[in-house]
């Protein structure tokens, strides 16, 4: 019986950093109601909540009813204000739409805003998880400081704070980076589901798949070209739901003229509003 008690003690104090992380990063997500930490942040984009986000749903509208992608945030009416950057196509697509549904448009930011919560949550279990009950002597609850100022440094992860205020779709990057790192060794579908989801929705990570060829990841590398292919296909041959447009591949043949800037979505945007043009 005390041998159990032990055990089960031992086990809650190995997932203690893990529950104070978890808790700062709920508090993070709840703070931004009252926009506690915007007095800590330059606002260097805007100070408009959600300024980064509507033209997200604002491209997915675009994809409906047949407006070139490049200046859509400005075309369509959703939301207060948006942004003059153009969002990336596939991104549109597969998150833009969906996020256009909602009939309020600050639902669609809360509901984003709750996903990134939950991928900042996964990340957390991710780390946290495999820190260990050290010997108690000079510990805190039987972990190091180290590890309490990990946990804090994590939950309380100051860059949520404004993607949260903005409605910043940056935390799938950090969700990409997270399944990237975390997909060793036998758990490599972790990091074949990071290359995806990074190629179905912002690509900054294409250049890390050179490591993938170099080891000679053949398994990996044929996991990600199909599932990536199977993401992007329907929406390069097939109308977008019932509307008429379709990110069909006609057009492509002026892909080189069609990039006048190097930033991707930008140019994204640009071959994307050619390719929809009749």
């Amino acid at each position: 019986m005390g041998q159990s008690g032990d055990t089960t003690l031992s086990t809650r104090r190995h997932y203690l950093p893990l529950y104070w992380s978890l808790l700062l990063a709920v508090a993070l997500f709840v703070q931004n109601f009252w926009s506690l930490l915007s007095p800590l942040s330059a606002n260097s984009d805007n100070s408009l909540w959600g300024y980064d986000f509507f033209g997200l749903p604002r491209c997915g509208i675009a994809l409906l009813e047949g407006i070139p992608l490049a200046g859509s945030e400005q075309q369509v009416a959703y939301g207060p204000w948006a942004t003059d950057w153009s969002s990336h196509p596939m991104m549109c697509a597969v998150l833009g739409i969906p996020l256009s549904g909602f009939a309020d448009p600050k639902m669609s930011l809360l509901t984003a805003n709750i996903f990134y919560l939950c991928f900042h949550i996964f990340a957390l279990v991710m780390m946290m998880r495999p820190l260990r009950v050290e010997n108690p002597a000079g510990k805190i609850l039987g972990h190091s400081a180290i590890h309490w100022t990990f946990a804090t440094l994590v939950g309380l992860f100051f860059p949520y704070a404004v993607v949260y205020h903005y409605g910043q779709y940056h935390a799938i990057s950090v969700l990409v980076l997270t399944l990237l790192l975390m997909g060793n060794g036998p758990r490599w579908p972790l990091r074949v589901l990071g290359f995806v989801a990074s190629a179905l929705s912002k690509p900054l990570f294409a250049p890390a798949g050179l490591v993938l060829l170099i080891n000679r990841k053949w398994r990996e590398v044929s996991w990600i070209v199909a599932l990536s292919v199977l993401g992007t296909a329907p929406w390069l041959f097939l109308d977008a739901l019932d509307s008429s447009v379709s990110l069909a591949s006609r057009g492509f043949g002026k892909l080189a003229n069609s990039v006048p800037h190097w930033n991707q979505e930008q140019s994204l945007a640009k071959v994307f509003e050619t390719t929809l043009q009749v």
